[in-house]
């Protein structure tokens, strides 16, 4: 099986019943919403997506696999129609002529945005904007690039623009003939693990504590890496899951928890601690769990990173200043590095005259990318670590 088709596959049983943002709101189109999704009781066969206004959609778990399946092939796609004819089918067509082969019920293209979201929250793709043959631009899903790149906090925002290529380009025209036949020519391995993966999901509830983790021999075994958050919002922990998820793709177990659920640290060989930044001061959550459990911890790899409103379009001023608040940890703490990542603002988190006055403000703007390529750096320092000890 492919190992970004294990991820999502491994993401979708793991995540069941945890609130996230939508990541569609890096196209700024008022998208911010939350949702959370559950295996129906009615049909195991089927995601229950619930957004935060209450409203339920189904999502075959068929449908989510073929849309993996597809991206895994394609590599970049136009996530819905648009006015312009294209060489190559929008995820959302692609989909539709897919369900359409395969099922008697009608194809509701509102499930589209919540597959597309479940795959970018896996880490293994990125939202961003692809560029047509005559410069529009286009909301679209990229694959991420599997050679990991260096981490530089400074760097401005990149996203799924950056891949050129979508309608009436060379580059996606060569991939035409075998979007066409996709459901006829896919290979029968491919089909067999979806259909494995299905069934998987479906009879693994909200959490797994079964599962094995993927291969990774250098790995000591027995030995487990923690991520953990503050959680005042549902920001930093929606990056530690991302973060894990980058862990768990190079063979290393890896827990994700609240810092008020840590209770034992000592079985942990290395710790990722997520903290939230306002006023200019981390989350008081996380100076406590420092102190508390500064005995074992000294003695293993901790890394930090660190989210808020301030660390948007970050330079160089940003990262000292975000240095000099992060001494109240790591006056207690040594760390191997400190990410720094921008977060998101709602609505409901400003006062009246704020929103009226400073809309700017409200958004996502966490850059996927970005936290995908610290967490990979982060995974490698585990795996350097775990294999000096072997």
């Amino acid at each position: 099986m492919d190992p970004d088709f294990e991820k999502v596959q491994t993401f979708i049983r793991e995540s069941q019943g945890t609130e996230f943002s939508s990541p569609r709101s890096v196209f700024k189109k008022g998208e911010e919403e939350k949702f959370s999704y559950y295996t129906s009781d009615d049909n195991p066969d089927e995601l229950l997506v619930i957004s935060s206004d209450g409203s339920e959609t189904a999502l075959s778990v068929g449908l989510v696999n073929e849309a993996v399946l597809y991206l895994l092939d394609i590599k970049i796609a136009v996530i819905a129609p648009e006015s312009t004819a294209g060489s190559v089918l929008s995820l959302e067509e692609h989909l539709e002529i897919w369900h359409n082969g395969t099922s008697e019920t009608p194809f509701d293209s509102k499930v589209v945005p919540y597959i597309a979201d479940l795959i970018v929250l896996s880490g293994i793709a990125a939202y961003g904007w692809a560029t047509a043959g005559d410069g529009e631009k286009l909301a679209a899903i990229a694959l991420k690039t599997v050679t990991p790149k260096k981490h530089t906090a400074p760097r401005a925002k990149e996203t799924a623009e950056d891949v050129k290529g979508s309608k009436g380009t060379k580059g996606t025209a060569d991939a035409t003939g075998a979007t066409e036949n996709r459901s006829v020519t896919r290979r029968a391995s491919d089909k067999a693990a979806a259909a494995s993966s299905a069934s998987s999901i479906s009879s693994a509830g909200a959490r797994s504590a079964g599962r094995k983790t993927a291969d990774g021999t250098n790995c000591m075994p027995k030995s487990i890496a923690l991520i953990t958050y503050s959680v005042k919002d549902g920001v930093t922990s929606e990056i530690a899951w991302s973060v894990k998820n980058s862990f768990v793709d190079g063979g290393i177990e890896t827990e994700v928890k609240s810092i008020q659920d840590v209770e034992d640290v000592r079985k942990y060989s290395f710790v990722v601690v997520g903290a939230g930044l306002k006023e200019n001061r981390l989350a008081p959550e996380v100076i406590e769990f420092a102190k508390l459990h500064r005995h074992w911890l000294s003695k293993r790899p901790v890394a930090l990173f660190i989210v808020g409103e301030s660390l948007k379009d970050i330079d160089d001023e940003k990262v000292i200043a975000t240095k000099k608040i992060a001494e109240s940890f790591t006056r207690i703490l040594d760390v191997v590095d400190i990410g720094m990542f921008a977060g998101r603002v709602d609505a409901e988190d400003l006062t009246m005259r704020e929103r009226l006055f400073e809309k700017e403000r409200i958004g996502d703007f966490r850059d996927w990318r970005i936290i995908g390529e610290w967490a990979d750096d982060m995974k490698n320092a585990c795996l350097k670590y775990r294999n000096s000890k072997n």
